[in-house]
């Protein structure tokens, strides 16, 4: 095995580790950590004022109002070995605000299962999937609600891990500025059940997020700030940043880039560590749908592409 195979591999066993994390105040459910979306991705995860995109929900549930009415989503993530992840939304207007229900998930790819002594028996799939469940309406002033209710499941081998959790937020419009300003509460919630009978901990965060279109440039500018409980990770509370832009190159054509602070994090190791955190994408648009391809650079682990497909219901 090459140099660079060993080390993915050793990424993904301390990944998949976490899983069976034992104590109250150990790591869990890290898949609610990743970025999902093409576009979201593609800008780097800064998307806490995003419009437009029922992906929005995932980061605030508050964005779910700025979006279409009536769409549905579908997304596909390959990542790095054979592991991928799916994510499909719907919303619909209603009297009372925008309702949307979602399904995410993770397939960690195929493993075998062996005893101590290494005697092979079999295969298995672990994965995660989140069903949501979202709400969001307008205030007066340009002010945007939103909440979210997510169950979160977890299985690797006969053992099964499940929580509960929940999403708030807001978004401020200042439309004749061609401004946005957001805070959203994600992941506030406890475990249901665990793989050892002792609870792990759910990646709380606090977003802080605004965006603005330039007025004398077609770009989209959308910036982040995360605030993030690691605590279970030993790293006590970490702040992080997300930057993001997207330029519109025609009515039906759009450019994207981003970054994030946390890619020497998920580099995997030292080399292409310079690279981590670096996201592109284009998006393609026309008055009935849209589709979004999006790129991301994990240092040493390599690259990860996601498509999405938004089309009206």
């Amino acid at each position: 095995m090459t140099r660079r195979g060993l080390e993915v591999l050793t990424v993904s066993c301390l990944v998949a580790g976490t899983l069976f994390a034992k104590g109250d105040d150990m790591p869990g459910f890290d898949f609610l950590r990743w970025d999902l979306g093409a576009r979201a991705s593609a800008m780097g995860g800064a998307y806490t004022t995003a419009s437009g995109d029922l992906h929005g929900l995932l980061y605030n549930p508050a964005a779910l109002y700025t979006g279409d009415a009536n769409s549905a989503v579908f997304c596909y993530h390959r990542y790095y070995l054979d592991m991928q992840s799916g994510f499909t939304a719907f919303s619909r207007k209603t009297a009372r605000g925008l309702i949307a229900g979602a399904v995410a998930y993770m397939d960690y790819g195929q493993m075998t299962r062996t005893t101590v002594s290494r005697e092979e028996l079999g295969t298995f799939s672990p994965g995660d999937l989140v069903l949501t469940a979202a709400w969001a309406d307008s205030l007066p002033f340009g002010l945007a609600v939103g909440a979210a209710v997510k169950y979160i499941h977890q299985s690797y081998d006969q053992y099964r891990a499940s929580a509960l959790a929940v999403d708030i937020g807001c978004v401020y419009t200042v439309p004749d500025q061609n401004l946005r300003l957001g805070i959203s509460v994600r992941n506030a919630g406890t475990a249901l059940s665990s793989f050892t009978g002792r609870k792990a901990a759910l990646p709380f965060s606090l977003r802080a997020g605004i965006s603005k279109r330039l007025a004398h440039l077609p770009l989209l500018l959308q910036l982040d700030l995360i605030h993030l409980d690691d605590s279970a990770r030993g790293r006590g509370r970490s702040l992080y940043w997300a930057l993001g832009g997207e330029f519109t190159i025609t009515e039906t054509l759009y450019l994207r880039w981003g970054y994030h602070s946390r890619g020497s994090e998920q580099s995997g190791g030292e080399g292409g560590v310079h690279l981590a955190g670096i996201s592109a994408g284009i998006g393609i648009a026309y008055p009935a749908w849209r589709l979004d391809c999006g790129w991301n650079f994990y240092g040493v682990l390599g690259n990860v592409a996601s498509v999405s497909v938004t089309l009206p219901l």
